[in-house]
């Protein structure tokens, strides 16, 4: 039967976000019980993973409070500041490979 169909509207509404807060609140538990060490150690022994680990912690978005400063920004700054973060973009993907 295909998805979204009468008779199977699909994921149950909400259970993507339950999944999300389970596996966090496990993470979070563990850590309480293990913490600093368990990152210390894989930080040592796998400094790639430790790596992919951070950054895949980081936001995923730049959010810009103080709009004023991008607005002084000509274009030719502007350029150099997106063709920046496009490039720190991709240096991140490449480590999710």
């Amino acid at each position: 039967m295909a998805k979204f169909q009468p008779g199977n509207p699909g994921r149950p509404k909400g259970s993507r976000n339950r999944l999300h807060k389970d596996v966090l609140d496990a993470y979070a538990e563990d850590f309480a019980t293990h913490g600093k060490d368990v990152i210390t150690i894989l930080r040592v022994e796998k400094p790639v993973e430790w790596l992919r680990l951070a950054i895949q912690l980081l936001p995923k978005e730049l959010l810009v409070e103080d709009i004023s400063t991008v607005q002084q920004l000509d274009d030719t700054e502007l350029d150099a500041l997106i063709d920046s973060l496009r490039a720190k973009h991709a240096e991140g993907k490449k480590l999710d490979s």
